[in-house]
């Protein structure tokens, strides 16, 4: 299959920005307002914070969105627009995210554009692009993070793994999903510093940045309550008495399915596929790791409390997203046994192993 010149894949994706604006107007055009009450709730949390600001230190809910939300109203008071504006822009840069980050994975323009129109046309990823959500705005750090880790293993590039770690210490203040993340970060870095001595202390340090802001909130719940995971029971406390005890494991599928059908269906297989073919690609391994672990320790730790279908919508769409670049690369290399094959071995220059058998082409979005 022919790929697209950089020029083109960059027209292509602008052209993706452009449909997600058009989806946005039609969307607000249609009288939608939230997809849940919390959208609100958070608005006015970081108004009031702005009013009377103070540092929290411990709580069942995160603090970073008030302090943020409550800085960019200081500069614009506007309680609606500001909230979606940003959520916008967020989503628009979470399109040109995974374009990069599929690219790099699998060095095929296709396959990023092919994730990109994805994303772009989701349902769930527009809602939560449309109001003043966290879900939004971490969908878009934890792909930051993703494609930057990527980049850095096959490039070697330290500016990347930098701006990894400061986009999984910044998502760790807004929501708890991103710490288990931060943890399989944390290990690959390991692993790659382990590998490659020459690196000194700087990837040490740099894999410790993202754990900041939990070691923080960790060590005021234990000076509060004496334990430092005591938020847990105060969210597990306050799911119960609203949501109900009886778990309900059928919510995950049924919440997917609402996200995306293809992803339930071919998620795993496009995985599967991906991995196997790229069995001696360390970065494709680790994105394995990211996508699956920590939707099964979230799966684990949750036990099938139930939700309304908007949380639902809200908490899974940070874990079914991730599977897109996996579900274009199965696309991709299924339409190519007919047009022409994927060259695998279209890998971007190596330093430092990521691939055992380099080539000198690199590719761009």
């Amino acid at each position: 299959m022919r790929q697209p010149s950089a020029w083109a894949a960059r027209a292509l994706l602008a052209a993706l920005l452009l449909l997600r604006l058009a989806l946005h107007f039609l969307l607000y055009r249609s009288g939608f307002i939230a997809l849940t009450a919390d959208e609100f709730g958070r608005t006015i949390a970081a108004a009031t914070w702005l009013r009377s600001p103070e540092w929290y230190g411990s709580g069942a809910w995160l603090p970073l969105y008030n302090y943020l939300l409550g800085g960019a109203l200081a500069i614009k008071w506007e309680l609606l627009w500001l909230p979606r504006l940003i959520a916008i822009l967020s989503g628009l840069l979470a399109i040109l995210l995974i374009a990069r980050l599929t690219t790099t994975l699998f060095s095929n323009r296709t396959m990023g554009l092919v994730s990109a129109l994805l994303l772009a046309v989701n349902p769930v990823h527009l809602w939560l692009s449309s109001t003043g959500l966290t879900e939004g705005p971490v969908i878009t750090l934890t792909l930051a993070a993703l494609w930057a880790f990527v980049r850095y293993v096959s490039r070697r590039r330290l500016r990347a793994l930098v701006l990894a770690a400061a986009s999984l210490a910044v998502a760790n203040g807004l929501r708890y999903e991103t710490w288990v993340i931060s943890l399989l970060f944390a290990a690959g870095v390991a692993y790659v510093w382990q590998r490659d001595r020459r690196s000194g202390w700087q990837l040490p340090l740099l894999a410790l940045i993202p754990f900041l802001f939990p070691m923080i909130w960790l060590f005021g719940a234990f000076m509060e309550s004496g334990s430092p995971f005591s938020f847990m029971g105060e969210i597990t406390g306050y799911k119960r008495q609203w949501y109900g005890a009886t778990a309900d494991y059928g919510l995950y599928l049924r919440t997917f399915w609402r996200i995306d059908p293809y992803l339930l269906i071919f998620g795993l297989v496009a995985l599967a596929k991906a991995l196997g073919d790229n069995r001696r690609t360390l970065s494709v391994w680790w994105y394995g790791a990211i996508v699956t672990l920590p939707l099964f320790i979230y799966i684990l730790l949750h036990g099938g409390q139930p939700e309304p279908t908007g949380n639902a919508l809200r908490y899974l769409a940070q874990y079914a997203i991730v599977f897109y670049p996996a579900l274009s690369y199965l696309l991709v290399r299924a339409v190519s046994r007919t047009g022409g094959a994927v060259r695998p071995a279209d890998r971007p220059a190596d330093p430092g192993g990521n691939n055992l058998h380099p080539t000198a082409r690199r590719f761009s979005v």
